[in-house]
């Protein structure tokens, strides 16, 4: 299934084409959705920042999209846990398709980035677009778990909200071991 028929798909029938990315398990569209995700808050981070160097934007595009991909997996396999014991059916690969498929609603930033660069005025509302793209996003993964596994609203929201406890947890264990590597080399 190429990128062009699945964009079609969504329009046309939106849980049809859910239903064909579980089933099909693309993980290429999985990580084009990861890298234009973390492509996307580079682009924004460096037009805030006025710029930034080869090397350091690379390496910090790669800790970005890793940390992307590892914040997918686990919460993706925090709910393909918790609706495989509820329901008996999922796919943990397909719930990890279409987390990377969320990453798109990330490219909205960037085109705030270029009109902040234009109207330095509309850096007042930052706050307020960060949260409309988060609420876009978990909203799109919140559409497509419902239409995927046929639950009621409800239960795939707190399925969703349970699910992001593993992924918050290693976020946090992962800035904790960037704070200890740091003073451990300073020291």
């Amino acid at each position: 299934m190429s990128l062009i028929n699945t964009v079609y798909n969504f329009v046309i029938e939106p849980s049809k084409a859910v239903n064909d990315i579980i089933k099909n398990r693309s993980l290429f569209l999985s990580f084009l959705g990861y890298f234009t995700g973390s492509l996307s808050i580079m682009i924004m981070f460096a037009l805030e920042a006025g710029g930034m160097g080869g090397i350091s934007f690379t390496l910090t595009f790669l800790a970005v999209l890793f940390m992307n991909i590892c914040i997918g997996f686990f919460i993706s396999s925090g709910a393909h846990l918790l609706l495989e014991l509820s329901t008996g059916k999922g796919s943990a690969a397909g719930l990890f398709t279409l987390v990377g498929l969320s990453q798109f609603c990330l490219t909205l930033l960037v085109s705030f980035a270029l009109m902040e660069e234009v109207l330095p005025l509309l850096g007042i509302f930052k706050f307020f677009v960060f949260l409309a793209v988060a609420c876009l996003q978990f909203f799109f993964i919140l559409f497509m778990m419902n239409k995927a596994y046929g639950l009621s609203k409800i239960r795939t929201f707190f399925t969703l909200i349970l699910s992001f406890i593993p992924a918050v947890l290693s976020l946090f264990a992962a800035c904790g071991a960037v704070v200890f590597l740091l003073v451990w080399i300073c020291l």
